[in-house]
């Protein structure tokens, strides 16, 4: 460890430090409280406060009465009026700029990110990474990688002139913290229009570059095991890349077969190990024994829902709800709603945020397992989402495949393999051209011009596939009463009559 990391790692560790002792649980419904009577307050005078009527609520029962509420198809006209140029239209201060997301039924997803939102954020994130120093401090001995948002797409602006996509994730930390982290993070030089195999060489390049590779935090570990896959099974380009006796043990470990040894003092991989990320993280632990993996908490584009923190971790799953940070229901199957400290365990819920971005009553769409109680409040696991699939984060929906394919007559269906999707369909389509309609979702071309998805290929129907669509869903265990057909499935195990159209 050099002499610039320790003094970086201490000064970050003094700035995340107060942080450490803000998070009391049984303070919950207090804090919720204040955090919607602040919200109402400042934004009472906005086009959707007047429209609302948030000057005329005095509580969260009042705010649930008379706020509806929305999923984003339903704010897309607000949306899209601030993109246009037009101020104090969901929140009194300006929108600094839009961070995009995969669309449920559109293209894509704006999201209005403002300065409360971005303190919101900090609000979750300052207590975890303190944390996550305290209960890890091999962390402190060399330098990080960070998967952040790749910097492959350029720079886009609305009609209005207001910023799409942010480009520098740090800004999340606030400017301290955020030039700390970045100052200690591993940065490969990575730009716009950067092949998918460039991006993979330059990252491997840049981390195999650093021996003393102390911390990985990924989202979907899918990834980085990718790259480990391309790495193993062409070294050159980017063993030629590296000094000379760095390149001969990243060698000798490949010819041992010990991934291990690439970073042998790694300490802490931290990344998703819910649902469909499940398996690739298992694999990803055993690659590097000696670090410990951590799961990662729901955080979406919109609002952070959970965080990791040690001291709550249990063998039950959970992580604690970010109650300080935005204002939180909980919609139980019936949907009736309930409040963060309201919550028992073994229930399930669809998470519902108030932010100051300007989302109000706002449907994220993800589904929450109550594992246990902590100190006064639910532990909330990941139980998935509704009508999406989403392997490496793509978070692609039912109705958008029905948009992008809706000129397709007949039957056709979208169906998820490991690390790419197969269109089903009557249609000789060709497969560059499925990739192109998929990425009308920003979230699906993100992730295969990173590589994390593979293209899309193409099987042309040539039975009748309605009855073969029953006759797969009844073998795989599917009730006759809960069958119908789908334009969109998360398993590949269909047995349909016909060919797959060649790449």
């Amino acid at each position: 460890m050099t002499w610039s990391h320790r003094f970086l790692h201490a000064l970050l560790r003094a700035a995340l430090h107060p942080a450490r002792g803000c998070l009391r649980p049984e303070e919950a419904p207090l804090e919720q409280d204040a955090r919607l009577r602040h919200l109402l307050r400042a934004n009472a005078a906005s086009a959707y406060g007047r429209a609302c009527g948030f000057g005329q609520v005095d509580g969260i029962r009042a705010f649930q009465e008379r706020v509806p509420l929305v999923d984003y198809e339903d704010l897309r006209p607000w949306v899209e009026r601030v993109a246009l140029g037009e101020t104090e239209v969901l929140t009194r201060e300006p929108v600094l700029l839009f961070e995009p997301t995969g669309g449920s039924s559109g293209p894509e997803k704006l999201i209005p990110l403002t300065r409360t939102l971005l303190e919101e954020f900090r609000r979750a994130l300052h207590p975890w990474l303190a944390d996550l120093y305290a209960n890890h401090p091999r962390v402190r001995g060399g330098p990080s990688y960070w998967q952040v948002t790749p910097g492959l797409v350029a720079p886009r602006r609305t009609a209005g002139g207001i910023p799409i996509g942010l480009q520098d994730d740090g800004q999340y930390l606030g400017r301290l913290p955020g030039a700390l982290l970045s100052a200690l993070r591993i940065r490969p030089a990575i730009h716009p229009g950067m092949s998918s195999e460039a991006f993979q060489v330059e990252t491997l390049r840049s981390l195999l570059g650093a021996r003393d590779l102390r911390l990985v935090s990924l989202w979907n570990p899918s990834l980085f095991l990718r790259m480990l896959e391309a790495l193993q099974r062409d070294p050159d380009p980017i063993l030629a890349r590296l000094p000379r006796e760095r390149g001969l043990e990243v060698a000798g470990c490949l010819e041992r077969g010990d991934p291990a040894g690439l970073w042998p003092d790694l300490a802490l991989i931290s990344c998703w190990r819910d649902g469909l990320a499940t398996g690739d993280a298992q694999r990803l632990g055993a690659l590097f024994p000696q670090a410990a993996l951590q799961p990662k908490g729901l955080l979406a584009t919109e609002a952070v829902v959970t965080l990791p923190l040690e001291e709550a971790l249990g063998p039950d799953g959970g992580h604690v709800p970010a109650w300080r940070s935005h204002f939180f229901e909980f919609l139980d199957p019936s949907g009736k709603a309930w409040l963060v400290h309201e919550l028992e365990p073994g229930g399930v819920y669809e998470v519902v945020v108030t932010t100051g971005g300007g989302l109000y009553r706002y449907r994220l769409g993800d589904r929450v397992r109550v594992t246990r109680r902590w100190r006064g409040v639910g532990l909330l696991a990941f139980e998935g989402r509704d009508r999406v699939v989403d392997l490496v984060g793509e978070k692609l929906s039912e109705d958008f495949v029905a948009a992008a394919f809706a000129d397709l007559a007949g039957f056709f269906m979208l169906a998820a393999r490991e690390d790419h999707y197969f269109l089903y369909t009557r249609h000789a389509l060709e497969p560059g051209e499925v990739d192109r309609r998929l990425s009308r979702s920003h979230s699906y071309e993100v992730a295969r011009r990173v590589g994390q998805l593979k293209p899309a290929r193409v099987f042309l129907l040539k039975g009748d596939p309605e009855a073969e669509y029953l006759a797969s869903a009844r073998a795989q265990g599917r009730k006759p009463g809960d069958l119908k057909p789908a334009v969109l499935s998360p398993r590949g195990d269909w047995n349909f009559t016909g060919e797959e159209i060649p790449l």
